[in-house]
């Protein structure tokens, strides 16, 4: 079973609200470790050379400058505001059932 990739987006340096939300992430992913890869990316954090190709998503939360972001399987579900621990459980267990985040992507 392949994993659910969650990045999240920060400012750097991090913001309150960043902090919040990346403490929520590992809050809410504690117990799914081998269902969900999370990796957190800063402002200032560079690509690491192996990456290849960066998600939609995310490439959208640079344009934009949307932090925090979250983004689950390449979809940005939450931006700009803390999301409710249940809202962000749900859209990382089941993604399709929490709607993407209006930000431009079709």
């Amino acid at each position: 079973m392949e994993k659910t990739l969650v990045e999240v987006y920060v400012a750097y340096p991090p913001t309150s609200k960043c902090r919040e939300l990346v403490r929520l992430i590992n809050e809410a992913t504690a117990d799914l470790q081998d269902r969900v890869k999370v990796v957190v990316w800063s402002g200032k954090t560079a690509l690491p050379p192996d990456v290849k190709e960066i998600s939609r998503g995310f490439k959208w939360a640079i344009k934009l400058h949307i932090t925090p972001a979250v983004i689950v399987n390449g979809d940005v579900k939450f931006g700009r505001s803390i999301p409710q621990p249940s809202e962000l459980r749900k859209a990382i267990l089941d993604p399709s059932s929490v709607p993407n985040l209006d930000v431009g992507l079709e």
